[in-house]
């Protein structure tokens, strides 16, 4: 699926102005330069070669700190270090902060959607050969009410995953397990689970619902950061001056939602600020229901 994005689908993604001149040299890449890309989903070889983000990137999960998960096993002293050298006499560096991060990747991912937006030639059914035909992308089938089996495949191996932790613990007290659940939390994933079914699937989920293109596997990890020093904002009203950045493996690439739960990237005091920031390049970009959808909505929308 990746060779075949960078082929068929990434040519239209727009490049983000960095500035309100809108000049060729303000615009950023949010996706790696592709030299070669080549993909078939019959035998599932692929070949891509890209341009090395070796020097002048790192991994964006490295400045989301020791609580990430995928940091515990990380010194991250000396990757933050590494990427970013104390300032020596005269100089200056400047790390990122993780609010920074996390906005400057929600204004990436939203150009993404708005640029998908309700795209009909996404769908699986779609007569039109833009892409080359869209039975390739994860997700395509569903949404026009298809390929059921394939659906409760995908459902049913989280369902068993989280029926085995739960058999798994189920004589443990809190105070013996190793992991602690927060009782909001454990309420909303059990029913979660419970309320999987392809009936409500087809009801949240179809060609006339706020489809679009997304990655399908967005961690910090897949989001590779400038180590520039000099670029440096926090603005949620555009990206001027933000670091670069590039968003790495589309393996996942489908066409889910938009109204997606996003990374536990940031505290909640700032996740206001950052849905506003996803969402203000679709309503600049006037896109149908874009009006209608906030931060405040997706809340609402989780809450059911």
């Amino acid at each position: 699926r990746e060779a075949i994005f960078y082929n068929q689908l990434a040519p239209k993604i727009i490049k983000i102005s960095s500035s309100s001149n809108n000049t060729d040299s303000d615009e950023a890449c949010i996706l790696p330069t592709i030299h070669f890309s080549y993909g078939d989903m019959y035998d599932g070889s692929k070949v891509i070669i890209m341009e090395d983000l070796s020097k002048g990137f790192v991994d964006s999960g490295i400045l989301f700190g020791p609580g990430n998960p995928n940091n515990w096993n990380r010194d991250l002293k000396r990757q933050i270090n590494g990427a970013y050298p104390p300032p020596r006499s005269g100089s200056t560096t400047t790390v990122p902060t993780s609010f920074e991060v996390a906005n400057q990747t929600f204004l990436a991912i939203a150009n993404v959607h708005a640029t998908f937006w309700r795209d009909e030639a996404l769908l699986l059914n779609s007569t039109e050969e833009e892409y080359g035909g869209s039975s390739w992308l994860r997700g395509s089938a569903w949404i026009c009410e298809e390929d059921e089996e394939s659906w409760r495949a995908s459902q049913g191996m989280i369902q068993k995953i989280w029926e085995k932790y739960t058999n798994s613990y189920s004589g443990e007290s809190e105070s013996e397990s190793s992991i602690r659940w927060d009782p909001l939390v454990r309420q909303i994933v059990e029913k979660a689970m419970k309320g999987i079914s392809w009936e409500s699937q087809k009801e949240r989920l179809n060609v006339n619902s706020n489809f679009c293109l997304v990655h399908g596997d967005f961690w910090p990890g897949n989001v590779m950061i400038s180590t520039d020093h000099h670029a440096t904002s926090t603005s949620t009203e555009g990206n001027g001056g933000v670091r670069d950045l590039r968003l790495l493996d589309w393996e996942m690439v489908g066409e889910p939602k938009v109204l997606h739960t996003a990374e536990n990237l940031v505290r909640i005091a700032v996740i206001a600020s950052l849905f506003n920031a996803h969402f203000g390049p679709l309503h600049k970009r006037h896109l149908p229901y874009t009006d209608k959808l906030s931060y405040i909505r997706i809340f609402e929308h989780s809450d059911k």
